[in-house]
């Protein structure tokens, strides 16, 4: 029987083959969404690895149904796949092999995402400041959920952290550099998580809506995030005391690295005197990214995190002239209490300095 009889046999005509190919499709794809689920994969990215996994079952199993050898009956319901008890050893293995490949290619989707994320990463990084399309570019990266190779990433931080040292280097290319760097930073953190993200927590979404809140988040998650600023809005509706030191706290025993997006974090109330702080983190080997967050009517001490592209209004900053990253920082209507360290004064002239418009700041 020729190999179009055969695919034809197999959609019309033997129902049993083509039952069992549906029903092995279907089990695979829907084992591999399930899987993807629970390790901490998006709906969206589960049914992508799910459809494509899907497919290439069916067209496996039907490239095998049409070109294998000769079959010794010609009735359409004789015309099956062997039975893996009766394959010969050579189709054992094929089956084997192009089980595996079925796998990565349902797994691989982030993998290609990130190795393009390099290719584009290292191309953006290769030429001279200001490096304007890798700062567009890990935006993007940022907002669109797409993480690259950690090892690229502090490639191209540790050239750009060379170049910073140069002593001769003009003020405005040093300039040019530092939001480059804590971005590099950010995306990096970020990077790592979406690596460790099997053994981390669920993210924690906040779809488009306002929520209100009467007491403290305690959250170990990995991601935090919203659709926007002015669409996700957390709204903490309670003043600073022992027990709700802050909208965000995590604990000692979160361990790992966090980040918070895409929300807005907005007090009722103007009153600084009592206002909690939007996010106090307890144990000293945790980092967190907060990037593209408006932060409104709350308190807030700036050494906490890494901070890209987020607003603070009417807030009381605090900073003491510890490490500090931040880039596309804006203060509108805010109160300082530095301290009377150096950096702390440094920091605090760079930002009164600025106004309004976003502040970048670099102290190690």
């Amino acid at each position: 029987m020729t190999s179009s009889a055969r695919l034809y046999a197999l959609f019309f005509q033997d129902r049993s083959s083509r039952l069992r190919m549906y029903t092995a499709s279907f089990s695979v794809a829907f084992t591999f969404g399930l899987l993807g689920l629970m390790l901490g994969s998006s709906t969206d990215e589960a049914a992508k690895g799910a459809v494509v996994l899907s497919l290439f079952v069916m067209s496996a199993w039907t490239f095998f149904y049409c070109f294998k050898g000769a079959v010794r009956a010609t009735e359409p319901a004789e015309m099956l796949l062997y039975p893996i008890y009766e394959m010969p050893p050579r189709r054992a293995a094929i089956w084997g092999i192009l089980l595996w490949l079925s796998i990565a290619l349902g797994f691989s989707t982030r993998r290609v995402e990130a190795a393009i994320m390099d290719h584009r990463l290292r191309l953006a990084l290769s030429g001279d400041p200001p490096y304007d399309k890798a700062n567009s570019l890990i935006d993007a990266a940022l907002h669109n959920d797409l993480p690259a190779n950690p090892s690229t990433i502090d490639a191209g931080r540790r050239l750009l952290e060379a170049k910073l040292r140069i002593m001769d280097l003009a003020p405005e290319v040093r300039q040019s550099i530092s939001p480059t760097i804590v971005r590099l930073n950010g995306y990096l953190l970020y990077s790592r998580g979406q690596r460790l993200r099997v053994l981390a927590p669920r993210p924690i979404l906040f779809p488009a809506g306002h929520y209100m809140i009467t007491g403290t988040l305690n959250w170990g998650s990995v991601v935090a995030e919203g659709e926007g600023q002015e669409t996700s809005v957390i709204v903490p509706a309670f003043d600073a005391s022992p027990q709700t030191p802050a909208v965000l706290v995590m604990p000692r025993t979160a361990g790992g690295d966090s980040v918070i997006r895409e929300l807005g974090i907005t007090r009722p109330s103007e009153d600084l005197s009592n206002a909690p702080d939007f996010l106090r983190i307890e144990g000293a080997d945790n980092n967190i990214l907060v990037f593209d967050v408006n932060v409104s009517n709350l308190a807030q001490d700036l050494a906490a995190a890494i901070w890209i592209g987020v607003s603070f209004t009417n807030c009381r900053i605090r900073y003491k002239g510890e490490p500090l990253q931040i880039t596309g920082v804006t203060f509108a209507a805010c109160t300082f209490e530095f301290g009377d360290a150096t950096r702390a004064r440094r920091a605090l002239d760079i930002i009164r300095s600025n106004g309004r418009e976003p502040t970048t700041l670099i102290i190690q």
